[in-house]
């Protein structure tokens, strides 16, 4: 199995060093301003129980969680709908169809090498050094084991 660069969001060094070929999504702020570059997305429903393990803090719409003495922030985005996929593009893109996504919550941030160690007890991670870099060398599989910790 392939080990993930950065957690949860593969396709992100693609849509960086490839922007004219890259499909992803676009992020737009409250005012109705595209946000250009974002560095990686990690999401959590919003309709669901939020995860537990030290308490959260609610600053409006967004949430600050802590797991084992490290906060990290989720931001409450709105659902929507949009069409997905070309026509003229790959087979695997074929037919455009509409995609409809509940509200949901999604981390400011990568997931830092210091609430992967909160949360995990170990850090996998190459790049040491700064506990604030975002955690690598996880395999889809380790990331599961993560998310179902800090659920719990």
């Amino acid at each position: 199995m392939s080990r993930l660069k950065t957690f949860l969001l593969a396709f992100a060094a693609a849509m960086v060093a490839l922007p004219s070929m890259a499909q992803g999504i676009v992020v737009f702020q409250k005012d109705g301003t595209r946000v250009e570059a974002i560095d990686s997305i990690v999401t959590y429903n919003y309709g669901e129980p939020p995860p537990t393990g030290g308490g959260s803090v609610n600053d409006g719409q967004n949430k600050v969680f802590t797991v084992n003495g490290v906060s990290f922030k989720m931001i409450a985005v709105k659902g929507g709908t949009f069409q997905m996929g070309s026509d003229d593009g790959f087979e695997t893109e074929k037919p455009v169809h509409q995609v409809t996504l509940s509200d949901y919550y999604i981390g400011e941030t990568e997931v830092t090498q210091e609430l992967w160690t909160a949360v995990m007890g170990s850090n996998p991670s190459h790049f040491t050094g700064n506990m604030q870099r975002p955690v690598e060398l996880v395999t889809w599989n380790d990331c599961q084991t993560f998310i179902s910790r800090l659920n719990e």
